[in-house]
């Protein structure tokens, strides 16, 4: 399986998503899109893994949650817009065997 999930995760790196990073389960890890930070984590539950990423721009503002339920080979994008002319920043979360990694075109503010 492992060999199968850095096969996959290899094929990732490869397509235009140079930055890749598993996340662990129940431990919050800081995610980073732009001027919008926040954190990620994710429950193993017998039915599906359950992510959670909660962002705010500065921390004046209210934050927003967002959940999704990831069976084996789903993924959840999030993504800010970017300045006109400009790209924006997104990071995807990808269930692949039994991990999941978050991939992003910029370097992910995920700690070790």
């Amino acid at each position: 399986m492992r060999a199968i999930t850095s096969a996959l995760l290899a094929t990732a790196l490869i397509s235009g998503a140079p930055f890749a990073e598993a996340l662990r389960p129940i431990e919050a890890q800081p995610i980073s899109l732009k001027d919008v930070t926040g954190s990620a984590y994710y429950v193993v539950k017998p039915d599906a893994f359950h992510l959670v990423a909660t962002v705010a721009a500065g921390e004046a503002a209210t934050p927003i949650r967002f959940s999704s339920i990831l069976a084996p080979g789903q993924a959840v994008t999030i993504s800010v817009p970017g300045e006109v002319g400009t790209p924006g920043a997104q990071i995807e979360f990808k269930r692949l065997g039994d991990q999941v990694f978050a991939t992003s075109s910029r370097k992910l503010a995920l700690a070790d």
